[in-house]
This record gives C-alpha cells, sequence and structure tokens, in this order.
C-alpha cells in the first residue's frame, strides 16, 4: 500500500508531516512521491487562517475520487463540521497522531471510517 502525505503550513506541521511519514514508514507502508502514485493520501493540514482552511477545503474537493483520504492536524478540530459537511473522507484525526497514524492506516485499509477529533481515539 502507497501512502502520500501532503503538509499544509506552519513549521511545526511540517515537522509533524515528517513523523507521519516516518511512523508510515517504519510500518511497511511504501511513501508514494505524489497524489498520483499513492493508494491513500494523508493531508496533514493547518488551518489557523480562513484562507488556508479555503485552500485545503477546495484541494480535498479536487483529490481523486478512488483514494482513500485522510485528514489530520489542525483542520479537523477547527472545523470540523466544514470538513465533514463539503468534503469525502476516510478519515479525519487531530494533530500530532504520529505512531498511531499506521494503525489509522490500517482501519481505512480494512474499509473503517474512523471520525475522531485528536489522534488518541477520544471524540
Amino acid at each position: 500500500m502507497r501512502v502520500f502525505v501532503k503538509n499544509y503550513g506552519c513549521s511545526t506541521n511540517l515537522s509533524d508531516g515528517q513523523v507521519l511519514a516516518g511512523c508510515l514508514s517504519k510500518a511497511g507502508y511504501k511513501l508514494a512521491n505524489s497524489t498520483f502514485a499513492a493508494d491513500i493520501i494523508v493531508y496533514n493540514t493547518c488551518a489557523v487562517k480562513g484562507p488556508t482552511e479555503n485552500r485545503i477545503i477546495h484541494e480535498l474537493k479536487r483529490a481523486p475520487k478512488s483514494k482513500s483520504i485522510i485528514v489530520t492536524g489542525c483542520l479537523p478540530i477547527i472545523n470540523s463540521e466544514r470538513l465533514l459537511k463539503e468534503v469525502t473522507v476516510d478519515a479525519i484525526v487531530g494533530p500530532s497522531a504520529g505512531e498511531k497514524i499506521a494503525n489509522i492506516v490500517k482501519r481505512v485499509i480494512q474499509g473503517e471510517k474512523i471520525l475522531k477529533l485528536n489522534a488518541s481515539g477520544n471524540h
């Protein structure tokens, strides 16, 4: 299974994205170099500013329908209502998912829809 991690925003978020990619690789997933080459796309979002949130929502609407989509980072915490209303996703999880991302990807592969507001699994 090939996973692409797409990062948005601040330096903390970019660092989180590197952690996510490392955890996925360690768990045996192949890291894709583009959305086209991936089976699953993890959008690691930072949406503190309105224009960034709008850009992410716009890109999610254009995401390939044949791919599984996971949204992590700030956007699910800041505006999960808009996210779930405007786009189709397989999973949402808050920031700093870390090692939990591998389990989330596994569950999405198995067909589960995951709508969590933080990485620990609390709603």
